[in-house]
């Protein structure tokens, strides 16, 4: 398995892509950032309906393979499953939350320190807090 990682032809040429857009993105940031920014208006603008359109005829597929004929078919080689499907679903749900309180923990309070609610508080200041 160390022979895979240290022969990996898809690997090197994923890090030789991702180092030279990181050296072009530090060498030339207003250029990125001007760029980032004109590809966000174009697809926010004219590519946002294919987006919709995207997921619902995803979610159709997937309501039709669970529901449709093909909904006995068992993926995998165990026979039964190991959880059942509300087991299934506290799972995907404790992640979910744990995923949101992962990330809202830092980020509300931050948010609301440096953006308060309260009228006429500075952000960043003492009142803040």
């Amino acid at each position: 398995m160390l022979k895979l990682f240290f022969f990996n032809p898809v690997l090197y040429g994923a890090s030789l892509l991702v180092a030279a857009v990181l050296i072009c993105l530090f060498s030339f940031p207003v250029f990125f950032e001007e760029l980032l920014a004109w590809v966000q208006l174009v697809f926010t603008r004219h590519v946002s309906w294919f987006y919709v359109l995207l997921f619902f005829v995803f979610f159709c597929l997937c309501l039709y393979l669970a529901f449709g004929p093909y909904r006995h078919i068992r993926l995998g080689k165990s026979p039964r499953p190991k959880y059942k499907n509300l087991t299934w679903l506290a799972m995907l749900f404790s992640a979910g939350m744990g995923t949101g309180l992962l990330f809202s923990g830092v980020y509300e309070p931050l948010y609301h320190y440096f953006y308060p609610p309260q009228a006429g508080v500075d952000g960043g200041s003492a009142k803040a807090l």
